[in-house]
């Protein structure tokens, strides 16, 4: 139903409240004191904000979830789902929240910690003044000690119909009227019906019993007492044939005194009847049974205290029986479990002849825990037996079986992507359950042995640098998938020659070869400190684990194979991109030698011509030059008109002058012979082939074309370059490649120099921009050219990469990163040399190049 939290204004109008204007913030403290107070977890969610956030929670919300207000405001009621809980109430809820309604619905939810609590769930819609929802509250009541007990009830009528269907006496009810109103197969077989729906139908207590009186003395006895204890009768069977039975019978009475019906048990007695002898024998065998039962019988009084153990406690407990009488049974019970057992006990007490169960786990003469399930009935008053009688079964094992099946379930739901992660997880859920002091999962590798994941190895385990004489590796190469099981160590070849086991002085091994695919890899292994008899569930887990290692080994192999494919695509791609821009380099150097080259063959025509004819003009020159001389001396006064030219002319300048310009002229041709000659080298057109050539030449040519970028300009002072040349024979190589390498480390070079020569970096302390090219022979074997230049240096993190393909530090547009990448691969791969660098920040840099004389 809608809750309207309206206050009218009247209400608070200070005239009728006596001018107290702080009646609203009264209402809501005692408001919210009435909320703080209840038990009930209440919150308030806020309607109309996207997610309905709770705006309010009282501390009995807190107190029920386990999570503070700081981490409960704001959010939405779904952090307290858990996977289990009911989707159709959610629906429920989901439809209310919508549709605006009341909804009352019963959850599972979680707590702060993890375990989970039932609550009863009542949410209302909150409506304002206009019938708007603006709120939702929702008030929740922690009903898990409820379920808890309609769980346990649920389980106790189970187990009690269970022993009704499945006991070997009969059990009845009937009304007072003699009417049977249950009966169960037992009883229907003893009277010799074919069901107990029959008997329920056919037969009645009032013309049950062979003697007519028999009835009226029951119903006399049993109105007197309340109950019949072993009240025997000759009864009829649905054949007419007849049999003794022994009843326990008692009243059932409703609250106000009404007799409602009568409830007990039937055993067949006519055996007993019969002969004495035939029940002694009976006797003998039912001692017989219980000596020789694998379930202990225990025989309590009423104190608790053990007055009777059958043999077989000392197999399940290792206690003889002897050693247990007149101890109290609580003593030996685990103190988590004395509450629950003293609970039976007290049922017991207060219902004779009812059977009980009982569970808990029991101490062990060695200190361990078995856990036992029991059934116990009350016996006090019965003379033979004057106790409680409680009948014992070792259920160890199954729970046991039960707690692994669990941990296992819990350690797969827990995988990963990372089957690293994964197989660690596996190594140590077998040391877990199997109870080991370590456990190792060892990969054997090309000789070695490797601890892939360990669980409690100590931080001084060996160091296995070779696979021979450990126990891992023998159990991989035999190559089984059954468990291999070594009880005691220290008696095998292993406590003599195992790193591991002779340190730790290791007792048991447990563990199994690892497949991947169809070889063995490796194994997973459990060891003790003390002797252990591995059990055959033992043996299946470590197998069970021995396998789901394997397939995660098998998802890690197809894991790296698809890594590996990918880096070999990503490096075809990388080699097929330099490829491409290395064509593209080789073809700009190839067009500029061909441009070069004709460049150079049109000057040397002319430059021919010039040079050729040269020495013809200087000849003629001097001829003339000299009969001018021989002129003067003929005739040493000339005609005014001839002394007056030779003044104008300057003629004693002429005849010293001449001669030095020829030699001028002579010179600058073999300047430009020489130039020509510099460019034929650069271009090398039969790059291709190895042919000796002079390093030399190669480096002056290249210095040549960069001629340009060496001399001052204004806001520029040009680079020095210093030679060292030593002796250098000629090398089998290719002159043209090798230019290009020329080429690229002294363009860098000079690019860092003008960097760092700028004007916006240049400062009191900048030295003149130098470039050193130092060559020398090394050992007769190769020869070294050094390059250096004394600009910013490279950092450190940069000098690795400077070789990769399109690694550039220049600005975007003046590099393409591939000089450097060609210049190491010419090097390397086509002259079997070595390219390196060697440059620290602020001391320049110097790439050294070595190439083999062949």
């Amino acid at each position: 139903m809608p809750i309207d939290i309206n206050i009218p204004s009247e209400n608070l109008s200070p005239t009728r409240t006596g001018g107290n204007a702080n009646l609203i913030e009264e209402v809501w403290r005692l408001y919210d004191r009435a909320l703080a107070a209840t038990s009930n977890g209440i919150v308030i969610a806020d309607a109309t904000l996207p997610d309905k956030p709770i705006v309010y929670c009282n501390p009995a919300f807190e107190q029920i979830t386990g999570y503070d207000r700081s981490e409960i405001i704001g959010h939405n009621c779904r952090f307290l789902q858990g996977p289990d809980t009911d989707r159709t109430a959610l629906d429920q809820i989901r439809v209310a929240l919508q549709e605006q309604h009341d909804c009352k619905v019963v959850l599972k939810n979680y707590r702060k910690d993890g375990t989970p609590f039932w609550n009863e769930l009542t949410i209302s819609p909150v409506r304002d003044s206009s019938g708007i929802v603006t709120h939702f509250i929702g008030v929740q009541a922690d009903i898990t000690d409820r379920k808890q007990a309609e769980f346990a009830l649920k389980q106790a009528e189970a187990k009690y119909r269970s022993i009704f269907e499945n006991a070997t006496e009969g059990i009845f009810q009937t009304a007072p009227d003699g009417r049977y109103l249950s009966a169960n197969p037992a009883l229907a077989r003893m009277y010799g019906y074919d069901s107990p729906s029959e008997l329920i139908a056919k037969c009645s207590a009032k013309n049950l019993y062979a003697d007519r009186t028999r009835h009226a003395k029951f119903i006399a006895e049993i109105s007197r007492v309340g109950s019949l204890k072993e009240f025997e009768s000759c009864v009829f069977r649905c054949d007419g044939s007849t049999t003794w039975i022994s009843e326990n019978v008692r009243e059932v009475r409703g609250e106000n005194g009404e007799l409602l019906y009568y409830e007990g048990s039937v055993a067949e007695i006519a055996d007993r009847k019969l002969a004495e002898s035939a029940l002694l024998q009976n006797e003998a065998k039912w001692r017989s049974l219980i000596l020789n039962s694998s379930d202990i019988i225990t025989i309590l009084d009423a104190s608790g205290r053990i007055v009777y153990e059958s043999p077989s406690v000392e197999t399940v407990l290792d206690y003889e029986p002897e050693e247990l009488i007149g101890q109290i049974i609580l003593d030996f019970i685990h103190p988590d479990d004395l509450p629950s057992v003293i609970s039976a006990l007290e049922k017991l007490i207060a219902n004779p002849g009812d059977p009980i169960a009982l569970e808990g786990r029991f101490r062990r003469a060695d200190g361990s825990w078995c856990f036992l399930e029991a059934v116990g009935i009350n016996l006090l008053a019965d003379p033979a037996v004057s106790g409680i009688v409680v009948n014992s079964r070792d259920m160890t094992a199954r729970r046991q079986a039960e707690y692994r099946l669990s941990k296992i379930n819990e350690c797969f739901l827990g995988f990963t992507t990372d089957a690293a992660d994964n197989i660690q997880r596996l190594t140590a859920l077998a040391g877990e359950l199997l109870g080991g002091s370590s456990a190792i999962y060892s990969r054997v590798d090309s000789g070695l042995l490797r601890a892939i994941a360990t669980w409690q190895t100590p931080p001084d385990y060996p160091v296995v640098d070779r696979a021979e004489n450990h126990i891992c590796t023998d159990v991989c190469h035999k190559g089984s998938d059954r468990a291999v099981a070594i009880p005691d160590l220290q008696n095998t070849i292993y406590g003599q020659i195992d790193p591991a086991v002779i340190r730790y002085q290791l007792q048991s091994y447990l563990g199994q070869a690892v497949r991947l695919g169809d070889n063995y890899v490796g194994s997973v292994c459990v060891l003790y400190t003390e002797s252990i008899a591995p059990t055959e569930a033992d043996c299946k887990l470590i197998g069970i684990i021995a396998g789901a290692i394997g397939v995660e080994e098998e998802r890690a192999a197809g894991a790296a194979r698809d890594r590996q494919k990918s880096r070999e695509l990503q490096t075809a791609l990388r080699e097929l991109q330099q490829t491409q821009m290395q064509l593209v380099q080789t073809e700009k150097m190839s067009s500029l030698g061909q441009v070069l080259a004709g460049i150079a063959h049109e000057i040397n025509n002319p430059v021919g011509f010039v040079a050729g004819n040269l020495c013809h003009v200087r000849g003629y020159v001097l001829d003339l030059l000299e009969i001018v001389q021989v002129y003067r001396e003929e005739y040493p006064n000339p005609p005014a008109k001839i002394q007056k030219q030779a003044e104008d002319i300057d003629l004693g300048f002429l005849a010293e002058d001449l001669p030095k310009l020829l030699n001028s002229m002579h010179t600058g041709c073999d300047r430009i012979v020489e130039i020509i000659q510099t460019l034929r080298n650069f271009s090398r057109t039969d790059e291709a082939k190895l042919k000796p050539a002079d390093i030399h030449e190669g480096l002056e040519s290249t210095l040549l074309m960069l001629n340009s970028r060496l001399k001052a300009k204004p806001n520029w002072q040009g680079i020095q370059v210093i030679k060292e040349y030593g002796e250098l024979p000629k090398i089998k190589c290719h002159p043209g490649l090798l230019n290009q390498v020329f080429m690229n480390i002294l363009a860098n070079a000079m690019d860092a120099l003008e960097e760092s020569s700028s004007p916006a970096n240049k400062t009191a302390n900048s030295t003149f921009p130098t470039i050193t090219i130092k060559t020398e022979t090394i050992d007769n074997k190769s020869i070294r050219i050094r390059i250096k230049d004394n600009g910013p240096g490279i950092p450190e993190d940069n000098i690795v990469r400077l070789f990769d393909p399109f690694f550039t530090t220049k600005p975007v547009g003046k590099g393409t990163g591939l000089g450097l990448s060609i210049s190491h691969q010419i090097v390397v791969e086509k002259h079997n040399g070595k390219l390196q660098c060697l440059s620290q920040p602020g001391k320049g840099s110097e790439f050294i190049i070595e190439i083999p004389i062949r």
